[in-house]
């Protein structure tokens, strides 16, 4: 339980990553394999990280595919600080601190922003191919961003979209140093990365770092977690 200490912090004071697993429809049985993976990887490193993201899994339906698998690839999941929630972060958190990380946003993410809630969706490589997370954020009205790829990597070979892990990865990162260049150069596979690129994109840290208090992550936990709004100070 020792490196759970610090994710439970992030339960209660922030930052949540959300995982979107309402695509389980649009995945074939290896890409739910395959998915497992990314995300039993992307706990790995998490757990490890010295600030770590609480993990928000939403939209996983007790009877379906997707929770029989995560089962087994997280066969001690009620000892394991991540939260498995049948409702959508809609039922979670205000709209407005909402954000999905999509390939096909227009808006590119500048910085890291510790005030908002990215979401993730739970999709693998090929099923990327299809503009699903965009066109979810568009039905729910929630705000979209995309990671600044083409500004330092290169697509000679491969597909453009990242695995999971790798996205979790760029985001421990990138919250920590709030620089895109020294988050992509340490995350992505060297073979994508440009070494012709020489513009670096260096943000200020942004000033917005985890407070004493909740940090709006109060009414969350008093939702997700009654037994502890008690003690939960908003």
């Amino acid at each position: 339980m020792f490196y759970y200490a610090n994710i439970f912090q992030a339960m209660m004071h922030g930052p949540h990553l959300v995982f979107d697993f309402s695509f389980e429809e649009h995945l074939t049985e290896k890409e739910l394999k395959d998915l497992m993976r990314q995300i039993y990887n992307s706990h790995g490193m998490n757990k490890l990280a010295k600030e770590p993201f609480h993990f928000h899994f939403c939209s996983i339906k007790q009877s379906s595919s997707t929770s029989q698998k995560l089962l087994k690839a997280f066969p001690n999941m009620a000892e394991i600080p991540i939260t498995v929630s049948e409702q959508s972060y809609l039922d979670l958190y205000p709209r407005e601190k909402l954000v999905y990380l999509s390939p096909n946003a227009t808006e590119v993410m500048a910085n890291f922003d510790h005030d908002l809630v990215y979401i993730i969706g739970a999709i693998v490589d090929k099923a990327v191919e299809t503009p699903l997370t965009m066109a979810k954020a568009k039905r729910e009205k929630i705000r979209m961003m995309k990671f600044p790829l083409d500004r330092y990597v290169k697509w000679s070979s491969g597909s453009k979209a990242l695995a999971l892990n790798h996205v979790v990865d760029i985001l421990l990162h990138l919250k920590t140093s709030q620089n895109w260049n020294d988050a992509l150069t340490k995350c992505l596979p060297k073979r994508k990365f440009d070494p012709t690129v020489s513009e670096k994109i260096l943000v200020k840290n942004n000033n917005n770092f985890l407070k004493k208090k909740t940090n709006g992550y109060g009414s969350y936990v008093k939702r997700a977690y009654p037994s502890l709004s008690k003690d939960t100070d908003t």
